[in-house]
């Protein structure tokens, strides 16, 4: 029996698919909290504000590992997940930003 797609494809496949959760979870999720949720861009941080950077922040770090095992891995990528996880480290550590956070990734997501 032949396969039609090879390992690396599938992988390619499964990546792009997580990829593609992935951006649609946070365009949803900032449009709801900037149409929504966000009342005072200086009010103290909530919940949803962590969860979000948080689940962003683990799928860069589980993409990076899995297009590292994969071989996917490219610099423009490099750049793109260690800005990102600077960014949110810094607004969950500190607590602030979250406002002007949820705004670069509205307008991002949605380009």
């Amino acid at each position: 029996k032949r396969e039609l797609l090879s390992l690396k494809n599938k992988r390619d496949i499964q990546k792009r698919l997580v990829s593609i959760f992935h951006g649609l979870f946070l365009f949803i999720s900032s449009a709801y909290y900037l149409y929504g949720l966000s009342e005072d861009s200086m009010k103290d941080t909530n919940k949803f504000e962590k969860f979000v950077l948080t689940a962003s922040f683990s799928y860069f770090m589980f993409d990076a590992i899995i297009s590292k095992i994969n071989g996917f891995f490219e610099l423009t990528m490099l750049i793109h997940h260690v800005t990102a996880c600077v960014g949110y480290y810094y607004c969950v550590s500190q607590s602030e930003c979250f406002y002007q956070c949820f705004m670069a990734i509205f307008c991002f997501e949605s380009s």
